[in-house]
């Protein structure tokens, strides 16, 4: 089961200030076009976003909002290079709004330009320590790259800032898993719920929390089906599900459930790693060291290559 943080998210700034009274009418005219932006994004027409921010643009191509705007809606429309130079474009000029170098930080932490996007989240903080988004990003960040508790320390100053904010929450807890720390994590997954009752990642990530510590079984089978239940067509919980079935014994359930889980997600190492594991454990040895070699094609070096390596040295008595 691969554990997910919540999604990056992006800012759209409605803000707006006009300069000289000489220039007023064509800045009033930008914003009222910027307005109709805004409004056609709200209602999920992001192309039709993007063409009226670009039109404020050249009514007013020296105001950053507009700019961030429009990265904004590229992003959305899955154009991250368009995305990143209308946010440069914007930090250009006025390097001082905290929300613009946060959401290009985003999108080059999205293309895993990691060291540039830490650069960008950090001055975001530095220029408004209370931006929730900006922790919540960072925290990711480090946490992807292998600074688990640089990122809990970040999830906790943002928590310190909003108690109330359920992504902290859920990310603090996937922070705290990965150390070990169930007991812990439970606690900020469930606060998390109770502040996101919807959130299928969470429902995910507390089903396997619970599977680990062996506790709550039946709340984690629940959990599980509840994630599959508002998104069915996602591996990652299907996994969850099938790696459950596993550790409670239920060879042939966890089989079935995992088949849904690679059908979903065929590339992934961890998911054909647990498949191998249940082929293991019902003798079928052929067909796990298949899955334990699909696992060292995908994924030659690192964790999942070593535990499949070993699996099939213990297959073969080595």
């Amino acid at each position: 089961m691969k554990i997910r943080l919540f999604p990056i998210i992006l800012l759209l700034v409605v803000l707006f200030s006009p300069g000289c009274k000489s220039e007023a009418t064509r800045y009033i005219l930008a914003q009222r076009i910027n307005g109709v932006g805004i409004a056609l994004y709200t209602q999920g027409n992001v192309r039709e976003a993007l063409a009226r921010f670009e039109k404020a643009i050249k009514h007013a191509p020296d105001f950053a909002f507009f700019r961030n705007n429009a990265g904004v809606a590229c992003f959305h429309l899955g154009d991250l290079d368009l995305a990143v130079a209308h946010f440069r474009h914007g930090v250009e000029i006025d390097p001082d709004i905290a929300q613009i170098h946060g959401n290009l930080g985003a999108v080059l932490l999205v293309m895993e330009r990691f060291q540039e996007a830490e650069k960008e989240l950090v001055e975001a903080l530095r220029l408004d320590p209370d931006y929730l988004l900006a922790y919540s990003n960072l925290g990711v960040l480090r946490y992807r790259t292998g600074r688990v508790a640089e990122a809990v320390n970040l999830f906790r100053r943002g928590l310190e800032i909003d108690p109330g904010f359920a992504r902290l929450h859920h990310n603090l807890g996937e922070a705290l898993m990965s150390q070990g720390r169930y007991k812990e994590a439970v606690e900020h997954y469930n606060r998390a719920l109770e502040l996101n009752p919807d959130s299928s990642l969470t429902f995910n990530n507390l089903a396997w929390a619970y599977a680990h510590q062996g506790e709550n079984i039946e709340d984690a089978l629940a959990l599980a089906n509840g994630a599959i239940e508002q998104d069915q067509e996602n591996g990652f919980f299907y996994d969850t599900l099938g790696w459950i079935y596993f550790l409670q014994g239920q060879f042939d359930e966890a089989y079935q459930v995992l088949e849904k889980a690679i059908q979903f997600q065929p590339a992934i190492p961890e998911i054909r790693l647990h498949m191998g594991e249940v082929l293991r454990w019902q003798g079928k040895y052929g067909q796990a060291m298949e899955e334990y070699g699909r696992v060292i094609g995908l994924e030659p070096y690192g964790k999942w290559a070593e535990k499949a390596q070993g699996a099939i040295w213990a297959i073969k008595g080595l």
